[in-house]
Formats: C-alpha cells, sequence, structure tokens
C-alpha cells in the first residue's frame, strides 16, 4: 500500500471524521463540487491540509486510539450485561413444557412452592381517563428502549404541543403502564414511576396491576419471549397489527407469591441499572473522543 512521506495514515483517518475532514470528502463525493464527479475529485486532491510534524500526529493518533478502545469496552460491558440479563429472563421465569409452567430453572433461597397461572383479566384493569378538564399535565411518549419519556426530550420545543387538544389526551397516574398497541410488539410498553400526573397520546393503553402484583416483576416479564408470543397469538388487524388492552387481559403468566416477585423485579433491576451505568459512561467517552479530536486535530491544542 503507497504511504505518503510524512503522514501517519492512522491520523489521516480521524482527521476526515471531523467536521473539516468531512467537507474535504463531500467535495470529492458524486454529489459534491456541483455534482461534477471529476471537479469534485480535482478539488479534493488540489485541496491542502494542515499538519503538524509527523511524530506529533502518531501521537495524537495514539491517543484518540486509545479513547476508540475505551468505548469499546464500554459496549462490551453493555452488551454482557444484556446477554445476561437475557439468560436470566429465561431462567428466572418458568418456560413451555417445565413441569407445567409452575417452577422456573433458578429461584432465590427459600422458595419452593409452585407457581399459580393467572389471566391478566384477573389482576390488571384499565386506568386511564381522558383529560377533559384540559389541565395543564406534561405530555409523555414512550419509546422503545427508554419507556416513559417526555415529549420535550424526543421532540423539538416549537410549538409542539401548541395546537394539540390537551383534552383528547390520557391521564396517566404514578405506578401506571401504558403501551402502543401497534408498536408493542416492538418493545414499546413502559412503566410509570413518576410523582404527579402526567398524559400522553390517546393511542396508547393505560392499565395497573392488583396489590399482590411486584409492577417491576411484570414489567420484567413483559421482556420475556413468553409475552412476545402472546402477542403474535393474538394481535389483530389486515394491514397493521394491533394489540388492544382486551388482547391483553386474555394472557395468562405464572406467578409465584408477591415476596419472591418483589426479589427477582429488584434483581433483574440492578442489572438495568448497570446497563444505564455503562450507557452513561459509554456517551461520556464519545462525547471525550468527540472534545479530543476537536482540540487535537485542529491544533487548538498541541500534544508535547
Amino acid at each position: 500500500m503507497y504511504k505518503p512521506q510524512g503522514i501517519d495514515i492512522d491520523y489521516l483517518v480521524f482527521y476526515f471524521l471531523t467536521k473539516r475532514g468531512n467537507t474535504l470528502l463531500e467535495l470529492a463525493s458524486p454529489g459534491g463540487a456541483g455534482r461534477n464527479k471529476t471537479l469534485g475529485q480535482e478539488n479534493f486532491l488540489n485541496s491542502k491540509v494542515i499538519l503538524p510534524p509527523l511524530p506529533e500526529q502518531k501521537k495524537i493518533a495514539e491517543i484518540i486510539s486509545t479513547q476508540d478502545k475505551l468505548i469499546e469496552l464500554q459496549e462490551k460491558k453493555i452488551e454482557q450485561l444484556k446477554e445476561l440479563k437475557k439468560a436470566y429472563l429465561q431462567k428466572m421465569f418458568p418456560q413451555k413444557g417445565q413441569k407445567g409452567s409452575k417452577y422456573p430453572e433458578l429461584r432465590f433461597k427459600g422458595f419452593t412452592d409452585p407457581w399459580e397461572q393467572r389471566k391478566f383479566s384477573d389482576f390488571t384493569f384499565a386506568a386511564g381517563e381522558r383529560n377533559k378538564d384540559d389541565l395543564d399535565l406534561e405530555p409523555f411518549a414512550i419509546t422503545n428502549n427508554q419507556g416513559f419519556i417526555a415529549q420535550s426530550e424526543v421532540h423539538d420545543d416549537f410549538g409542539y404541543m401548541k395546537d394539540v387538544d390537551r383534552k383528547m389526551y390520557i391521564v396517566v397516574k404514578p405506578n401506571s403502564f401504558a403501551y402502543n398497541p401497534a408498536r408493542i410488539n416492538v418493545g414499546s410498553l413502559g412503566y410509570y414511576e413518576g410523582a404527579e400526573n402526567v398524559i400522553v397520546s390517546s393511542l396508547y393503553e393505560v392499565f395497573q396491576t392488583a396489590e399482590y402484583v411486584d409492577d417491576k416483576f411484570l414489567k420484567h416479564w413483559f421482556k420475556t419471549k413468553a409475552f412476545q408470543d402472546w402477542i403474535e397469538r393474538l394481535q389483530e388487524g389486515s394491514v397493521r397489527l394491533y394489540f388492544y388492552y382486551d388482547k391483553l387481559c386474555e394472557c395468562i403468566m405464572s406467578m409465584p407469591s408477591v415476596e419472591e416477585q418483589r426479589k427477582i423485579g429488584a434483581y433483574l433491576d440492578k442489572i438495568d441499572n448497570l446497563i444505564t451505568l455503562h450507557q452513561r459512561k459509554s456517551e461520556q467517552e464519545k462525547q471525550k473522543k468527540k472534545a479530543l479530536m476537536q482540540l487535537l486535530l485542529t491544533g487548538i491544542v498541541r500534544t508535547k
């Protein structure tokens, strides 16, 4: 491979990831330089790049590469924790054909009683009410990965709710589940743990549970294959498939005592918290890399 004299290839790769480097690449793209490919390549080849001495290029590339390794390490930890969570979901909830789905493979010490099958219509109830009084409550949405999230965090603030009739929204009380019946198959289900009432789109289904059900336990069961199987079996529709609350009520799940439910829910929550922690660390490392590239590759900061 041809290697220009006085240029470190790794440094050059990182350089083209910066805004300035991207601008040069755009010149060479088929759509760059007025969509004239030949002119674009000429502009690119004739462009001048101010580079530091070769030893400094190598040092800069080494620093950024080290940062990449830190990001990779965090991403690897996240994937390992997700796989661990997946394994526990399979082992801590009874599976089909497993002694009548009454005993999970893995249990906490002191719990030996068989799990009992319960129908959702027996321990859940519809809890969403129309915001008919037009209360000035914060609008929330439900995302596949984060569950409940304020709409201001997923949409712009330029009058998103200005022309919306809030009276058509649904009031969600604390300790409620809500989901999009058209997207529940991809995980669009959340549990609201806030202290104040909020509102969600009228498209959502909202429900709460009986006292003998631990919501955190149920929240994790919704991530199991057993629930996905129920969705595939009961969803209805022609062009788009839906899974409304009346279909949820037909689902059946195995359930232990509320004490064991709490143990399972709390343990799986710890894994989720670790995943969130490493996701934050990963984002911090990515922001740090971005800052390093801006400072080192533009000459704002020089290495020693």
